[in-house]
């Protein structure tokens, strides 16, 4: 950041300028996010970070083996290495997957991605099949995998293998 501050009395920060944060996962996946504003309490472990005025955060997740997602959001609220909420106009872009949205969380714990808000809209890349929901709530989960559309629901399901045969 071009700024800092850490009060030692209560173990809170603040940054101001161009904030970059970079965060690597258990996993071996790396986040990089940058905004203009974040504040951090060490004690609760929550944290925000907020774009420049009429700007958008802006942050990337590279995989270990793979190409990076990147995407922007308003704001990008975190506790600890549990929870990440993304909101404000979320998009999320890249080689596995797309998606839009008005709130975007993830718990660590439950390996669940939610996406909430203003109609939102999933698009995965999978190796042997493609597809496409939009729903009311849209939760996708790591284990098992699954993912579940709530309220008014559309979608798409669409086979690598159904594809080539009727191709033939």
């Amino acid at each position: 950041s071009d700024w800092a501050l850490l009060r030692h009395e209560t173990l809170t920060w603040e940054a101001r300028g161009r904030v970059r944060l970079a965060h690597g996962l258990r996993s071996g996946d790396r986040i990089e996010v940058s905004g203009a504003r974040a504040f951090y309490d060490q004690k609760t472990q929550k944290g925000r970070l907020l774009p420049a005025p009429g700007a958008a955060i802006e942050f990337r997740r590279t995989p270990v083996d793979g190409e990076p997602d990147q995407g922007v959001a308003a704001q990008l609220d975190w506790v600890g290495q549990d929870l990440v909420r993304l909101s404000g106009t979320v998009h999320v872009w890249g080689p596995r997957l797309e998606l839009w949205g008005g709130q975007a969380e993830y718990g660590a714990a439950p390996g669940a991605l939610t996406l909430t808000q203003d109609r939102p809209v999933l698009r995965l890349l999978e190796r042997d099949w493609s597809g496409a929901v939009q729903a009311d709530v849209i939760t996708a989960l790591r284990t098992p995998e699954r993912l579940l559309a709530e309220g008014r629901t559309r979608g798409w399901i669409r086979f690598k293998e159904k594809l080539e045969e009727l191709a033939r």
